[in-house]
């Protein structure tokens, strides 16, 4: 790429930091990722005003609608197959003899999963339950550390153990009078009891290693092994046996259980006695990195080793079903498909449905669902997203990154950052700009940018401008670079033409809708070198240079200071200088010249005329919520996103701000369980927001999942 200014070559830092005699550090705080509003033009030349603003769109219904991308990702959302979202990462899945799959998703969640694939939530345990099995009254049981509760239409009740860590322990006992400790792998038996692994209280090694169970008259019994001996391979009767490594215990259909412990097959009778099935002299047949087994037949298992399915045998022989062994695959290798050609993401639990699939939770937004005669893999609950770079229309396109950055121009075309597909996995990895039309036809502009970038604008002719050092540049849309106005190298305050113009520390950028490209500049604190190095909050603040200023780039190029005050250098009463400038993110005019910054730790405020000073109008203490994004449509309409984390239900809306500070609800829900987007009539449901955009007051462009969505208010 060419960089010049003015057609003379300025180099650029690859920091953007800028040389000098003394040293700067920049605190620009916030970490909300703002939209730019549209216009501009193009610029080695002076900038033209931008064409009138197209007629009022073609009204559509109101409703949530893919622009472009694909839907997918981690949520917590009701649906059928690909239309659920769900986060069970790290969290076992556990099948009923009715079939229903039951699983505790990382927000605490209770996911329950019928066998055509529909999901949906129900209530969970009042404490940590992440392992759920059937009485022979279909009685449904949750096993945390150290306790077990018991399902009923009045919810939730302790039957056994005690919830508080403190308490856990290892005694025999009726209810909650007996103590147990990390209890996992719960199962019906024939006699009607539920038989469990208990590991005692330790973490790591442990010399409890028993199996217990609870019996329909709630008493809790050790059935084999004995509590504070050191584990080991013995056969025997009762306490008389020993464990070394139990992970899974499997009901038989001759009444016996199969414990697999250490990677060896051991046969536990329901009065205790435990017979060895492998040999355990061989170590070689001992498949001590199998886990998450599913009976395949009499003498075989299906099972997980590492990043592949496999069928382990008795006699511990082990052949491939679907996937590779690697454990470090990275997620940009996952796919669906058929034996070795397909990739798992690190799956951690698996379960044999109705009909003889197999279903498996990994790394991943979805379950895949597996059929081991034809090792046919394809995701079955939920979505993955592709993480791919392709241009193309509507769903067809992919984006490889976070869209954390929207903008659009004054003929509504919608530009993104995404990574570049031919750096991304690279120490040097770039962005490059995607462009969506009204149509949602995606393409990719020529040029790159530093990684890292998400603020940027846009004009009518496809150029980009961000900022970098003191500097405001342009990528234009033949890929070139160049100095739009100011100074990479050069900090400092100075009004008048774009090449002898000067900014402190340029941040954020935004376009009004007659073409003036507005700046917020930030102050630059200068420390004394000699402090940097002692202990964080010991540095001493020497100066501060010049910014604190709101700056107008008008179409004819030249730079005026619309707000703030001008090119001072503050040496001692550093509290005149206003936090809210390290922390404004993001900046919008409105059709009056009503200048809007805000940030996510600096609330939204507005600036009413040419000298004027910040009003707030959205706060950040006693108000809820705090907004994540923020945009501001050309008549002044305030939006704002905000999502409900999972561990408080999932949910994700975006609010208008309304007169006395009042938010109305405008897409998406608060939730519970409504994080996933869904398209269609409003209110719809929306995933994270990690970009939003106002067109107008009826339009909103949000970026969400993997995809690029329009909201029609």
């Amino acid at each position: 790429m060419n960089l010049s200014v003015n057609g003379q070559p300025e180099p650029i830092p690859p920091s953007g930091d800028v040389p000098t005699r003394r040293t700067f550090l920049s605190m620009i705080g916030g970490t909300l990722v703002l939209s730019g509003c549209g216009g501009g033009s193009d610029s080695s030349q002076p900038p033209v005003p931008p064409p009138p603003p197209p007629p009022d769109p073609v009204s559509r219904d109101p409703g949530v609608y893919l622009l472009a991308g694909q839907l997918g990702g981690f949520g917590v959302l009701e649906g059928k197959g690909p239309a659920a979202r769900l986060r069970i990462v790290n969290q076992p899945l556990n099948i009923m003899p009715n079939g229903l799959i039951y699983a505790r998703t990382e927000g605490g969640a209770l996911a329950i999963i019928d066998q055509d694939g529909k999901l949906s939530y129900g209530r969970s345990p009042p404490a940590s339950c992440p392992y759920y099995v059937a009485d022979a009254n279909g009685h449904l049981h949750a096993f945390g550390w150290g306790f077990i509760y018991r399902q009923s239409p009045a919810g939730w009740t302790l039957i056994a153990g005690h919830p508080d860590e403190a308490e856990a322990g290892y005694q025999d006992g009726l209810g909650t009078s007996a103590r147990m400790g990390n209890i996992f792998s719960p199962v019906l038996a024939a006699d009607g009891s539920l038989y469990f692994i208990d590991t005692g209280t330790s973490v790591g090694l442990t010399d409890t290693m028993t199996i217990r169970k609870l019996t329909s008259s709630g008493q809790i019994v050790t059935v084999a092994g004995q509590p504070g001996v050191e584990p080991g391979w013995k056969d025997g009767q009762g306490s008389a046996a020993r464990f070394a490594g139990l992970r899974q215990l499997i009901p038989q259909a001759d009444g016996s259980i199969v414990a697999f412990d250490g990677g060896f097959f051991r046969r536990v009778t329901l009065d205790g006695n435990v017979s060895s099935i492998s040999n355990l002299e061989n170590y070689e047949a001992r498949a001590f990195d199998v886990g998450s087994l599913v009976q395949a037949s009499a003498t075989s298992f299906y099972g997980l080793q590492g990043n592949r399915i496999v069928l382990l045998t008795l006699d511990g022989t082990i052949s491939a079903i679907a996937g590779v062994r690697e454990e470090n695959k990275v997620i940009w290798d996952v796919k669906d498909g058929v034996g070795e050609d397909v990739r798992f993401e690190r799956p951690r639990s698996m379960v044999g449905l109705q009909g003889g699939d197999l279903l498996v939770a990994e790394g991943l937004a979805a379950l895949r669902r597996i059929t081991p005669q034809t090792k046919q893999v394809t995701s079955w609950v939920g979505a993955n997203l592709d993480k791919v770079h392709k241009d193309g229309v509507g769903s067809s396109a992919r984006f490889n990154g976070n869209m954390d950055g929207v903008v659009t121009n004054t003929k509504g075309t919608v530009y993104v950052l995404d990574f570049d597909p031919d750096t991304i996995r690279t120490k040097d990895a770039q962005q490059v700009a995607r462009k969506i039309t009204a149509d949602g036809v995606v393409s990719t502009l020529p040029g790159r940018l530093s990684s890292g970038w998400a603020a940027f604008v846009a004009d009518a002719n496809d150029n980009l401008y961000y900022w970098a050092g003191s500097a405001i540049m342009q990528l234009k849309a033949d890929g070139t670079l160049a100095v739009f106005a100011g100074s990479v190298q050069e900090k400092g305050f100075a009004d008048g033409p774009a090449s002898n113009a000067r900014f402190a520390s340029p941040r954020h950028l935004c376009f009004d809708q007659t073409g003036n490209l507005w700046v917020i500049d930030v102050p630059v604190k200068e420390y004394d070198p000699d402090s940097l190095s002692g202990w964080p909050g010991s540095e001493r603040l020497l100066r501060i240079w010049y910014g604190q200023t709101i700056r107008r780039i008008a179409p004819d190029g030249s730079v005026t200071t619309h707000a703030g005050t001008p090119g001072q250098v503050i040496e001692q009463g550093f509290e005149r200088v206003s936090p809210l400038w390290q922390l404004w993110t993001g900046i919008k005019v409105d059709t009056l010249g009503r200048v809007y910054l805000f940030g996510t730790n600096a609330g939204i405020h507005r600036i009413d005329g040419a000298g004027g000073q910040p009003i707030e109008v959205w706060g950040t203490e006693g108000t809820s919520p705090r907004f994540a994004q923020v945009s501001v449509s050309p008549s002044g309409q305030i939006f704002g996103s905000y999502t409900v984390p999972y561990i408080s239900g999932g949910g994700s809306v975006i609010y208008t701000v309304g007169p006395g500070r009042t938010l109305r609800v405008v897409a998406g829900s608060e939730g519970p369980n409504q994080l996933g987007v869904r398209l269609g009539a409003l209110p719809g449901a929306l995933n994270v927001v990690s970009s939003l955009h106002a067109q107008d007051d009826r339009t909103l462009i949000v970026s969400s999942e993997g995809a690029i969505l329009r909201v029609s208010l």
